[in-house]
């Protein structure tokens, strides 16, 4: 199985995993060597431990030049990792697919989405301040 294949089928796991919430995630700031010398901006970044595996994974934003336009513009990135004890990178995974899907995964969980959503939809419609 080619290493992209195994990222994937990771990627995924951890995506069920997450949703069924056999593995919690909380907010961190990124590792050092993420943010050392580059302008990038950090959205987000989250760290698990799994099998006795620290992984982090988060959303940052590079600003990027086109000579075509002669202009600066911004993409959005996902990063996930190896991680140390103390949280540092150890290794830096490539690109997988379901990347973007796993975030949305750990934001909507941490962020107790449904719940809230039903509580605004069963709140009175007269709620006084």
């Amino acid at each position: 199985m080619k290493p992209t294949d195994k990222y994937t089928k990771l990627v995924s796991k951890l995506n069920r995993l997450t949703k069924e919430k056999k593995i919690d995630w909380k907010k961190v700031k990124p590792p050092f060597a993420l943010k050392a010398g580059v302008d990038d901006v950090w959205i987000d970044f989250y760290s698990t431990w799994y099998a006795d595996t620290h992984i982090g994974i988060g959303e940052t934003r590079i600003q990027n030049y086109s000579e075509d336009y002669d202009k600066f513009y911004w993409s959005e990135k996902i990063v996930w990792a190896l991680l140390d004890d103390n949280g540092e990178l150890e290794y830096e995974f490539g690109n997988a697919e379901g990347l973007w899907n796993l975030l949305e995964t750990i934001r909507r969980t941490l962020a107790d989405v449904d719940s809230r959503i039903d509580h605004l939809i069963n709140a009175p419609d007269d709620e006084e301040d």
